[in-house]
Protein backbone atom coordinates (compact mmCIF):
# COMPACT_ATOMS: atom_id res chain seq x y z
CA UNK A 1 0.00 0.00 0.00
CA UNK A 2 1.23 3.12 -0.76
CA UNK A 3 2.43 5.56 2.27
CA UNK A 4 0.43 8.52 1.22
CA UNK A 5 2.18 10.79 4.14
CA UNK A 6 5.36 9.53 4.07
CA UNK A 7 4.71 10.36 0.00
CA UNK A 8 3.42 14.04 1.05
CA UNK A 9 6.74 14.18 3.65
CA UNK A 10 9.25 13.25 0.73
CA UNK A 11 7.75 15.50 -2.03
CA UNK A 12 7.56 18.25 0.19
CA UNK A 13 11.02 18.06 1.37
CA UNK A 14 12.20 17.88 -2.26
CA UNK A 15 10.16 20.73 -3.54
CA UNK A 16 11.71 22.96 -0.81
CA UNK A 17 14.95 22.09 -2.49
CA UNK A 18 13.54 23.06 -5.29
CA UNK A 19 15.46 21.47 -8.53
CA UNK A 20 12.95 18.83 -9.46
CA UNK A 21 11.97 15.39 -8.96
CA UNK A 22 14.43 14.91 -11.76
CA UNK A 23 17.18 15.59 -9.80
CA UNK A 24 16.47 13.45 -6.75
CA UNK A 25 16.77 9.72 -6.15
CA UNK A 26 14.67 7.01 -3.97
CA UNK A 27 14.85 3.52 -2.59
CA UNK A 28 13.94 1.61 0.15
CA UNK A 29 16.36 -0.23 2.88
CA UNK A 30 16.35 -1.97 6.11
CA UNK A 31 19.50 0.56 7.23
CA UNK A 32 18.43 3.98 5.17
CA UNK A 33 21.26 5.75 7.06
CA UNK A 34 23.86 3.44 6.13
CA UNK A 35 22.60 3.30 2.64
CA UNK A 36 22.70 6.93 2.43
CA UNK A 37 25.54 7.86 3.93
CA UNK A 38 28.16 4.91 2.72
CA UNK A 39 26.34 3.22 -0.03
CA UNK A 40 25.41 6.32 -1.95
CA UNK A 41 27.89 9.13 -0.64
CA UNK A 42 25.65 11.86 0.64
CA UNK A 43 26.84 14.34 2.68
CA UNK A 44 25.04 14.00 6.38
CA UNK A 45 24.89 18.01 6.94
CA UNK A 46 24.87 20.49 4.56
CA UNK A 47 22.98 18.30 1.44
CA UNK A 48 18.77 17.04 1.24
CA UNK A 49 18.07 13.79 2.50
CA UNK A 50 15.19 12.31 4.14
CA UNK A 51 14.06 8.42 4.92
CA UNK A 52 10.78 7.32 6.85
CA UNK A 53 9.87 3.71 7.86
CA UNK A 54 6.74 2.43 5.82
CA UNK A 55 6.40 0.06 8.25
CA UNK A 56 6.35 -3.09 5.65
CA UNK A 57 8.60 -4.13 2.96
CA UNK A 58 5.29 -4.09 0.60
CA UNK A 59 3.89 -0.81 1.50
CA UNK A 60 8.08 0.32 1.02
CA UNK A 61 7.71 -0.82 -2.63
CA UNK A 62 4.19 0.77 -3.42
CA UNK A 63 5.27 3.95 -2.25
CA UNK A 64 9.21 4.01 -3.71
CA UNK A 65 7.13 2.80 -7.13
CA UNK A 66 4.49 5.84 -6.49
CA UNK A 67 7.71 7.96 -5.83
CA UNK A 68 9.77 6.79 -9.27
CA UNK A 69 6.13 7.57 -11.32
CA UNK A 70 6.70 11.22 -9.99
CA UNK A 71 9.78 11.64 -11.18
CA UNK A 72 13.05 10.36 -8.56
CA UNK A 73 15.55 9.09 -10.67
CA UNK A 74 15.85 5.17 -8.56
CA UNK A 75 14.99 1.46 -9.46
CA UNK A 76 12.85 -1.27 -8.28
CA UNK A 77 13.70 -4.36 -6.97
CA UNK A 78 16.33 -3.42 -4.00
CA UNK A 79 16.42 -4.44 -0.56
CA UNK A 80 14.90 -7.55 0.70
CA UNK A 81 12.13 -9.04 2.82
CA UNK A 82 13.09 -6.75 5.94
CA UNK A 83 13.81 -3.65 3.83
CA UNK A 84 10.43 -1.43 5.42
CA UNK A 85 12.26 2.32 5.25
CA UNK A 86 12.22 4.60 1.70
CA UNK A 87 14.61 7.23 1.46
CA UNK A 88 15.30 10.12 -0.98
CA UNK A 89 18.01 12.31 -1.68
CA UNK A 90 18.97 15.59 -3.68
CA UNK A 91 21.70 13.77 -6.60
CA UNK A 92 24.76 15.94 -6.58
CA UNK A 93 27.72 15.68 -8.53
CA UNK A 94 29.71 13.62 -5.44
CA UNK A 95 26.53 11.25 -4.64
CA UNK A 96 26.58 7.64 -6.20
CA UNK A 97 23.47 6.08 -7.83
Amino acid sequence: MIQKEIVNQICEHADKEGSGYKNWYCGIAFKPTERLFNDHNVPEKNSWWIHRNAQTEQNARDTEQYLLKQGFKGGEGGGDSITIYIYAYKILSTTIE
